[in-house]
């Protein structure tokens, strides 16, 4: 499927800048003490926001594949991984608020 590479060369291009998605948290604190430092913070929550947007859209296209894409005579399968994308997508907003929480408690 071509679209599922398209997207996935997306993904990569979105998440490149800081690295692994899973030291993002690092990342981001010290692009916020940065900013506080430079006096740029409006301009740092403008960035963050374009990315956040991005991400959104591309959540939006894989499950656009899901639902438009796979064989109309897989039902069963087609409903699986819809179901399957809405829960990771339920999943990562739950972990991504409580770790945003987190990191504000914790430094």
């Amino acid at each position: 499927m071509e679209i599922v590479t398209e997207t996935r060369a997306m993904v990569w291009e979105w998440a490149k800048f800081r690295g692994p998605v899973f030291s993002w948290s690092t990342a981001l604190a010290a692009e916020y003490q940065e900013a506080e430092q430079n006096g740029t913070i409006n301009d740092l929550i403008h960035d963050w926001q374009a990315q956040i947007d991005v991400g959104k859209a591309l959540l939006r296209d894989l499950q656009g594949i899901v639902c438009s894409r796979l064989p109309e005579e897989e039902p069963s399968l087609r409903d699986l991984l819809r179901q399957t994308i809405d829960l990771i997508s339920t999943l990562l907003a739950g972990i991504a608020m409580i770790e945003a929480r987190f990191a504000t408690f914790s430094s």
